[in-house]
């Protein structure tokens, strides 16, 4: 999960590193919604706090894919399978501007 976040962390914009974002999201999405491997995945995401929602400047992991226009929306397909379960929905509370960082881009998106 440690080379998971540090590979998160340094976004770059290029083509190779989108499609490998996108990968690395997609397959979270499966290993949460799927029942087998659902609880590992989430506890490890929070553990070491993946997404960085203790991190409140506008550096963070979250806000630079939510950000990011070929993630944008691969990242709301995670949030949405974090937002079934209790515990994700607390973990993403952490940060406090989560759900004004999601308005903003649904808006954004409609505008498109």
């Amino acid at each position: 999960m440690k080379i998971l976040k540090s590979t998160l962390k340094h976004s770059n914009n290029t083509d190779s590193y989108n499609q490998k974002i996108n990968y690395i999201l997609r397959e979270l999405y499966y290993r949460i919604s799927r029942r087998r491997n659902k609880s590992a995945t989430l506890y490890s995401i929070l553990y070491y706090d993946l997404l960085e929602t203790s991190v409140e400047n506008s550096n963070n992991i979250l806000t630079n894919l939510l950000n990011n226009k070929e993630t944008s929306l691969r990242m709301l397909k995670l949030l949405n399978a974090l937002t079934n379960e209790n515990f994700g929905r607390t973990y993403l509370l952490k940060k406090k501007t989560v759900i004004e960082e999601i308005v903003k881009l649904m808006i954004k998106q409609v505008s498109y």
